[in-house]
């Protein structure tokens, strides 16, 4: 055998070898952190690092892929992490909790609301546990809000044609129908258009004028410019939707959002620290990931754990779920949402 086919023959030994020789991260944390949703990514591992001090952290890049996820579950695996923290979207968590529990390495979920998450936990064998909201969460939260304070008038809901709009609508139906409530006015628009004027004279002619509006905040902006442009003054209600990058034409302010309490800017105060997006669910997992590898069994520990976070006391049930966080409810002001101005917003 010569030199080169001697080699080729080591290398599959050499490569093991290095990935056992390779120092061992405790907790990966496994987020975008590069492309369009880089922020909610930084966020959350800058929040993760911040309370898991003295803890050796793998950031992983993972978009909001299948493949992503796959690719995440191997690098995880190849560092020896103890616990995984992050997969902010649901894609690329259902495809890295399997061989990641397969592995023996649980996982805290921090972004995905998808019940088949955490359904078949037992069924299937997966550790898995979520900080993220229950499903359903925001569109009750959603829900209340609208029966507390649109209740006597009547309401519509827009949503923008997406998967994820298009779900987050019937959800909200369905909490309005348990509280007897039911838009007057159902409208489904198509996204990035430079203009909505033909929405508008359709909101116009249906008598509404408070929205529940499932789209982006451009898409959102342009509807509200184009609303006004006819004379049409409207009230806007949105999620998680309208947290994203604003476009090029602002949004006005008043226009209110139901959020996890992570994604309030806490405090308002424009001289503390800005905690925004996912920065309060990243403190919260750190702490969680450095008190449970101090037991030693981090799996046991999450499941027995009952500790004071950054979201509050956390504890998780026999579905893995925390329950958390709170929802608040967010005004736009200056460019930026804030917690109204009733306390903190709590709904």
């Amino acid at each position: 055998m010569n030199r080169f086919h001697l080699t080729l023959a080591l290398l599959p030994s050499l490569m093991g070898a290095a990935l056992r020789d390779a120092p061992a991260a405790e907790i990966g944390v496994a987020a975008p952190l590069s492309g369009p949703q880089a922020t909610l990514g930084r966020q959350l591992l800058d929040g993760v690092r911040a309370h898991a001090t003295g803890v050796d952290i793998l950031p992983v890049d993972t978009p909001c892929t299948a493949e992503g996820g796959q690719d995440a579950a191997r690098q995880l695996q190849a560092a020896g992490v103890a616990l995984a923290i992050g997969f902010l979207c649901t894609q690329s968590a259902e495809a890295a909790l399997a061989p990641l529990s397969q592995a023996g390495i649980p996982t805290l979920l921090v972004g995905p609301r998808s019940a088949r998450l955490t359904a078949e936990r037992d069924r299937r064998g997966l550790l898995v546990w979520r900080l993220a909201p229950r499903p359903g969460a925001e569109a009750a939260a959603m829900a209340q809000l609208i029966a507390e304070d649109w209740a006597d008038a009547p309401f519509g809901i827009l949503d923008d044609g997406s998967i994820t709009a298009r779900n987050a609508a019937d959800e909200l139906r369905g909490q309005l129908a348990r509280l007897g409530l039911e838009p007057a006015l159902s409208e489904t628009y198509r996204p990035a258009e430079d203009r909505q004027v033909t929405l508008a004279r359709r909101i116009a002619q249906s008598g509404v004028s408070r929205l529940v509006a499932l789209g982006t905040p451009a898409d959102t902006a342009i509807i509200l410019r184009d609303a006004a442009a006819q004379g049409l003054e409207l009230a806007i209600l949105g999620g998680e939707n309208l947290l994203d990058e604003p476009g090029d034409i602002p949004l006005p302010d008043g226009v209110r959002a139901v959020a996890p309490q992570g994604f309030a800017t806490m405090p308002a105060d424009d001289a503390a620290e800005r905690r925004e997006g996912y920065a309060l669910q990243g403190e919260a997992a750190g702490a969680l990931a450095r008190a449970a590898l101090a037991q030693g069994d981090v799996a046991a520990a999450l499941s027995t754990l009952d500790l004071a976070t950054p979201l509050g006391q956390i504890r998780f049930d026999a579905d893995g779920e925390s329950g958390k966080p709170d929802y608040r409810v967010l005004t736009w002001r200056q460019g930026r949402f804030v917690p109204e101005d009733n306390g903190d917003g709590a709904l």
